[in-house]
């Protein structure tokens, strides 16, 4: 875009530009939008479409598949021990692999127990990752056992996975049969109308026995008692051996026997003086 004449005279005149040319004229680009309406449209597939990744399930049923119908539990879950539990996809990811290390105190204390109550031949030691410890199976009649088949206290009896598996092949109608599963009706779980009595004292809790321990120190305490404190009745005849009625001829009295009839009232004995005047 050419310059004004007279703006161009003054840079010449000033030495910017020479008088004969004019100045390159810098261009400024205007963005202007484009009108893309006679542009033709691609075709709906003419190019492939990114394809999204799928997500990656193949670990998610491996680990359904080894829960589900399996009675053995998870290797790592520790309540397979229990036969009324089943190992989900959550004991999995719940438990990982269970306990890998072992504390050396732990180590220690089990060879000693097996120098104490050594195992006999057909019984191996095996590692439960689930719980963290060693239990014994018998491999002829597949029995286990938390302690050596030798100790006094060991319990030996079937796998929880052995007996998870008989539980689970009892049809219901054994159940049903055998009255295990027997419920007994709403209708049966109603109490009859009583007689408002009868009912109140059905409803009162049955009174509670006194433990022979209990009635021994209630019986001490109840003589300790009468000892402490006992008052003969006022209609028995007893004479107190310090009375002169007790070992003399004289007739029996009250406490007012002996004093003047003014201090019958009070028992105040008036002919004390001094000191024994001063406590009174």
């Amino acid at each position: 875009m050419p310059l004004p004449p007279a703006l161009l005279a003054r840079l010449a005149k000033r030495g910017l530009v020479d008088g004969g040319k004019e100045p390159e004229s810098i261009q400024n680009e205007e963005i202007i939008a484009e009108d893309y309406d006679d542009i033709e449209e691609p075709a709906q597939y003419d190019f492939e479409p990114v394809k999204k990744p799928q997500e990656n399930l193949w670990s998610e049923s491996l680990k359904r598949r080894i829960t589900e119908g399996n009675n053995q539990g998870y290797k790592g879950c520790p309540n397979k021990y229990n036969i009324f539990h089943k190992c989900t996809l959550f004991c999995i990811n719940r438990w990982g692999d269970g306990v890998s290390h072992l504390s050396e105190e732990y180590l220690r204390r089990k060879e000693k127990l097996l120098k104490r109550y050594p195992l006999p031949k057909t019984w191996m030691d095996i590692f439960d990752v689930g719980c963290g410890t060693h239990y014994y199976w018998n491999t002829l009649d597949d029995t286990v056992s938390w302690l050596p088949p030798t100790h006094p206290k060991a319990h030996i009896s079937k796998s929880a996975a052995a007996l998870r598996k008989e539980l689970d092949e009892v049809p219901l109608d054994d159940d049903m049969d055998t009255g295990v599963a027997v419920h007994a009706p709403d209708t049966d779980m109603i109490p009859l109308p009583q007689p408002e009595p009868d009912y109140v004292k059905s409803q009162m809790p049955p009174p509670k026995k006194p433990k022979p321990r209990d009635l021994e120190k209630t019986l001490k305490a109840k003589s300790e008692r009468r000892s402490r404190g006992y008052k003969p009745p006022k209609d028995l005849d007893v004479l107190d051996p310090m009375d002169p009625a007790s070992y003399s001829e004289a007739p029996r009295g009250t406490w007012a026997s002996g004093l003047d009839h003014e201090d019958k009232k009070s028992g105040v004995d008036t002919t004390a003086s001094g000191s024994l005047y001063q406590m009174r």
